[in-house]
């Protein structure tokens, strides 16, 4: 097409618009009078000499004072469009330029548009054009205003009307072959016209190369005003050149006509011949008589291409680029592209890549560029995580209470266990076991929630929390007290002592053994245990008659003749593993030590066992007591809470450390009322309490006097309370029979469990009152002290059927009470008589050791005094057991003869199971109600029914052991099972607690221990006892002997309690002492909270709310919810598992309060 005048002032090439890509005829600018006002607004130029697209596009070209003879020049669509209405500024920043501008090279964000007038002084100031509506700041422009006051605007060069006629007549010369202008001008000084054109033209830059913050949109690869302005430079140039040539014998160089990609192939080769004599002549002149090494080393420094921007590639480079610029197209999405583009943005220049991906804008490479900076060239966007549940920290509080209260969890935690945050945060926690699967558990939680009326969780919630905050699941275990979980670990010790010699066969075989014995213990022994067993092992009348007393010993009535399989193959497998151990060959050293091993874990076994034989037998005395209970007569549990720490709603760091908790203790009174149930709890709160035998007496006294004072119709209790020293203690002995003369109801009987004997009603009340207290702390509350937790359990009405009271130890009078009672320690119940006191080791064994009052070395003291007089409990009452009846039983027992000899064993059958189970190991009783289980925990006699196999698992079981024997075997008729002798009989009384003798660490063990115990002081490791232990056994001297026998071996809870007690003599002076009830607390609390932080973490809404591509925290700032239609509403409710199946389908109202709720929760609103 036609070459526009218009293009001559700009440059540029000539073509359609991007609009109409057909219409190409260029037009007179006469023609241009498009309204320009929104186009200026845009800019926020506000000018009002700027009437037409006239004066837009000739201000833009550098005419500021338009002619008639300016409104003839021609202009083709692409000039119309680039510098008319559709002009683009790419950047925010001053236009000024920095040689010239106030703030000099700093970057100002501007803040007008450029002025006709403005853009016309910077012209004359400066000799470069700035478009008008260009970006220009506040300074710039208020000296601009001061400058135009002594600016002579008569003094302005501009192009003349002649100039401007001339130009039709230029193109038509130029068509015909004749030079550029200014060749013309130097040939004739007389075309004055020319030579202003070409002043004019060499003044003029539009600002829009490369290195300016402006570009226009279709001129982004070329410099449109350098190009106009160098046109008499490049002829010039040429000039000299042909005299160059035309001295070195050359032909003279044409004024291109084209460019170089619309040149013909003749025409190519020609301008390459032109190209070739001038850089051949060029070398001859440089270097004179060897211009072929000047040529050879200026291809090797490459330095030709890097002047030209020409980047060498090869063939592979070439496919490489080629292959990922394919790629680029075939992806779909922006984010893709945005990846592939960032492995190449940094590679290479722009202008390359504009070769392989052609349109590609400047924009979206420095976009990629960014990507590679931020995120790696290649690598995805992280993906936003925004979690679909919203948490309400009161759902969830209660949830956390319930799957930590002793019904889910065993009784102590062991190990660590470590739960990861999304942002790679560690949080450590104890280890926990859980007695069921997490389907179980959330099953039972929402039965609980329907019987208290309580919202709960969705079961997926309730089960993706349950699988972040992990726990091991119990298989088959009653409760990780010390018993256990060191008979445990003595199966796995043997285990290991047997893996380290034998043969393989050997190994196997006695592992398996250790494994039955192991899970035998777990299961079907408790069931086996009867006070008229046959077996010895079984026996508890047997085991804990002590045979040289007769007051503790009863004699049975039936033989001890048979055995049982399961415990004789435990021994026989003991034996052998000694035997081999004795005849193996080894060092003396290791066999010493695994010797000490092995006596080690068989004292743990037959502690254990034994342990099982005595809980079953004294948790006798409770059912017994529950079942006698009358009107006048209460039954009262008592025991000490772990202390609560004090905890603040908003706790800092320095708020944790250092905390002192706060003693509580717990009595829980149960009654029986017309053969029903009743019950209350009253909490003592003790302020300066150490947990001694007065308080527990002044507690007793105060429980006492407040139960006659309210129901005068009681007169005898009965005392459950816990093996600890500050309740089975001589001085308690004695003040209890003092306690009818001062309050009016006698003290008839007082059983001890047996240590670590499982939860007791006072632990279970315990973790509802926590709960109930972390509640109140989550409502914006602090409990700091004692008075704050009582206000934290009375809040909200309290909890039903618990009282409390405040009392301070320090106000009592201390109470003396003296004497002696021997063995006071072994001996487990106490009835108290008019003339005496009588007592057993094991309840119901043997008719029991009166002790009349009068041998007992008492000096009573002052005891009425200990009364809490000045405290007083909060209202309340008995409250009746809930109990509800269904119409099935849930256990239904049948007495049939046992495997092996046990007599009227008791098996369950139920065809409906319940879903709540007693977590008593080898308790077959399940409720379909929370509350029936409470009142089976608290007052219920457990059914033990021991595991059995169908008729046709049985049969395969034998038959699998039949084969492993051999089909060589003969076989032979024999008596049966039962009557055979058991391996080894155990004596009378083998299951009572024996009395350890007392020794003295000798000097040489104290040495090893202070020398372990002070480098731990000194670097901060604290020794770990277990590992004294096992390197006390390796210890040598330098001489290279042994440092310790065999006998003088310490066990880890010997050296743990030395170590606590090294460390309390440190701390005395400072006060610091810290029991375990304080560590024990401390450990639960940290526990707790870091759970529960994690589960807010993992749980709760982030900030923006998204669903697909809508962002409800900015729709509901904008108030646009309401423009969203109702499917989209109703998808989103669903997607954040809102309740929508009865709202109507077609009003939006609904879903919107919906949805604004969950904003609102979010941290932005």
């Amino acid at each position: 097409m036609a070459t526009c005048c218009y293009s001559k002032l700009v440059g540029g090439p000539c073509g359609s618009s991007s609009s109409n890509p057909a219409n190409a005829i260029c037009e007179s600018m006469e023609r241009c009078r498009r309204n320009i006002k929104s186009h200026l607004k845009f800019y926020d130029c506000f000018d009002s000499t700027l009437k037409t697209e006239v004066d837009l596009l000739l201000a833009r070209a550098g005419i500021f004072e338009i002619k008639e003879d300016h409104l003839k020049m021609s202009i083709c669509p692409r000039h119309r469009e680039a510098y008319g209405i559709r002009w683009r500024c790419q950047k925010k920043l001053c236009s000024v330029p920095p040689e010239w501008s106030v703030h000099k090279k700093k970057e100002f964000r501007g803040d007008r548009g450029l002025t006709l007038s403005q853009s016309q002084l910077l012209y004359r100031l400066t000799s470069v054009l700035v478009p008008v509506a260009s970006p220009i700041c506040k300074q710039c422009r208020l000296f601009l205003t001061k400058e135009s006051k002594s600016f002579d605007t008569s003094s302005m060069p501009t192009v003349s009307t002649e100039v401007i006629a001339e130009i039709p007549q230029e193109v038509k010369d130029e068509r015909k072959g004749n030079l550029f202008p200014s060749e013309s001008a130097k040939s004739d000084p007389g075309n004055e016209s020319t030579t202003g054109l070409s002043r004019a033209l060499r003044n003029l830059s539009i600002v829009t190369s490369d290195d300016s913050p402006y570009t226009t949109e279709n001129n982004s690869s070329s410099n449109a005003s350098d190009s106009s302005s160098n046109n008499e430079d490049q002829s010039l140039r040429r000039l000299k050149l042909n005299e160059f040539l035309s001295v070195s014998g050359k032909g003279a160089i044409s004024q291109p006509k084209k460019s170089w990609d619309q040149l013909s192939t003749r025409t190519k080769t020609v301008r390459i011949s032109k190209a070739k004599d001038a850089v051949v002549a060029s070398l001859e002149v440089i270097a004179p008589g060897n211009p072929a090494s000047l040529w050879e080393a200026l291809k090797s420094s490459q330095s030709v291409e890097a002047a030209l921007c020409i980047t060498a590639q090869t063939s592979a480079d070439q496919k490489y680029l080629e292959a990922l610029a394919e790629t680029y197209q075939n992806a779909n999405s922006w984010d893709t592209r945005r990846q592939i583009l960032s492995v190449i943005a940094d590679l290479i220049p722009y202008s390359m890549i504009q070769q392989f991906i052609p349109g590609i804008t400047e924009y979206r490479i420095k976009t990629a560029r960014r990507h590679a900076i931020q995120h790696g060239c290649g690598v995805p966007l992280p993906a936003a995580k925004s979690p679909r549940m919203r948490v309400d920290e009161s759902q969830l509080n209660h949830f956390l209470c319930f799957i930590t209260s002793p019904h889910v969890v065993q009784d102590l935690p062991f190990g660590q266990h470590y739960l990861y945050l999304t942002n790679s945060k560690i949080l450590e926690t104890p280890n926990i076991i859980r007695s069921m699967i997490p389907q179980r558990i959330t099953d039972q939680y929402r039965q609980f929630c329907s019987e208290t009326n309580f919202t709960p969780f969705s079961t997926s919630t309730m089960l993706r929390i349950l699988s972040s905050c992990t726990a091991t699941v119990r298989k088959s275990l009653h409760g990780l007290d010390y018993f256990a979980a060191e008979g445990a670990k003595a199966f796995e010790d043997l285990m290991a002592i047997v893996e380290k010699h034998g043969e393989r066969q050997w190994v196997h075989r006695c592992q398996q053994a250790l494994k039955e014995g192991k899970q035998y213990f777990k299961t079907d022994y408790k069931v086996h245990i009867t006070p008229t067993s046959h077996v010895p092992d079984h026996c508890s009348t047997h085991a804990l008659s002590t045979p040289k007393e007769d007051s503790f010993r009863v004699t049975c009535d039936h033989s001890h003749d048979n055995c049982c399989p399961s415990c004789d193959q435990l021994k026989s497998i003991i034996m052998e593993i000694e035997s081999s151990l004795q005849s193996s060959e080894m060092r003396d050293e290791d066999r010493d030590d695994l010797m000490y091993t092995f006596q080690q874990a068989c004292q743990a076994i037959e502690s254990w066992k034994a342990h099982q034989v005595r809980s079953i037998q004294q948790d006798k005395a409770r059912t017994s007591l529950i079942e006698n209970l009358e009107t006048s007569s209460v039954l009262i549990t008592q025991d000490w809470a772990m202390k609560f720490l004090p905890q603040r709603y908003r706790e800092t760091q320095a708020d944790w450390f250092a905390k002192r908790g706060i003693s509580w203790h717990i009595s829980v009174v149960a009654r029986r009322i017309d053969e029903k149930l009743q019950h209350q709890a009253f909490v003592h709160i003790v302020e300066n309490c150490s947990q001694d035998s007065n308080v527990v007496v002044s507690i007793i006294r105060h429980t006492l006097q407040e139960l006659k004072k309210e129901h005068p119709e009681i007169s005898t209790a009965f005392l459950r309370q816990d093996n600890a020293g500050c309740y089975h203690s001589f001085t308690m002995l004695a003040a209890r029979r003092l306690m009818e003369e001062a309050t009016g109801i006698k003290v008839e009987r007082v059983d001890f469990s047996d240590p670590q004997g499982g939860k007791g009603p006072c632990d279970r009340r315990a973790a509802t009152i926590k709960a109930h207290v972390l509640r109140y702390i989550n409502e914006g509350h602090d409990v700091v002290s004692a008075n704050d937790l009582k206000q934290a359990i009375l809040s909200h009405g309290g909890v039903r059927g618990v009282r409390v009271t405040l009392t301070d130890s320090t106000k009592q009078h201390p109470i003396s009470l003296q004497g002696k009672l021997e063995g006071v320690s072994h001996l487990n119940n106490f009835h108290y008589g008019e003339e005496c006191l009588t007592a057993w080791k094991a309840f119901d064994v043997g008719e029991g050791k009166a002790i009349p009052w009068s041998q007992l070395q008492v000096q009573i003291g002052s005891v009425t005094d200990t009364i809490f007089s000045d405290s007083s409990f909060s209202p309340g009452d008995f409250q009746d057991v809930p109990l509800f009846h269904n119409k099935q039983s849930a256990v239904q027992e049948k007495t049939e003869n046992a495997v092996q000899g046990e007599q009227n064993a008791a098996s369950a059958e139920n065809e409906r199971a319940g879903l709540f189970s007693c977590p008593v190991e080898g308790c077959v009783s399940t409720f379909q109600r929370y509350c029936n289980l409470e009142h089976h925990m608290h007052y219920g006699k457990c059914i033990f029914v021991e595991e059995r196999h169908s008729l046709l698992d049985k049969a395969k079981i034998l038959y699998t052991k039949k084969l492993q024997e051999g089909s060589s075997a003969q076989p032979f008729m024999a008596g049966s099972d039962l009557s055979e002798q058991s391996v080894q009989a155990l004596p009378q009384g083998w299951a009572l607690r024996s009395s350890k003798k007392a020794s003295r660490f000798s000097a040489k063990q104290k040495a090893y221990l202070d020398e372990k115990f002070k480098r731990g002081e000194e670097t901060g490791f604290k020794a770990d006892p277990a590992q004294v232990a096992q390197d006390m056994r390796h210890a040598k001297h330098e001489d290279g002997n042994r440092r310790f026998t065999v006998d003088e071996f310490l066990a880890p809870q010997q050296i743990k309690s030395y170590f606590s007690r090294m460390t309390a003599k440190l701390r005395q002076g400072s006060h610091e002492v810290e029991d375990e009830w304080n560590t024990q607390a401390v450990a639960e609390q940290h526990a707790y909270s870091s759970s529960s932080t994690h589960i807010l973490q993992e749980c709760q809404l982030i900030h923006p709310i998204t669903y697909d591509t809508y962002n409800l925290c900015e729709l509901y700032a904008r108030n646009k919810l309401t423009k969203l239609s109702v499917p989209i509403l109703r998808l989103i409710c669903s997607h954040f598992e809102m309740e929508i199946d009865n709202l109507p389908l077609r009003l939006k109202k609904p879903y919107v309060k919906l949805i604004e709720e969950l904003v609102r929760s979010c941290s932005c609103a």
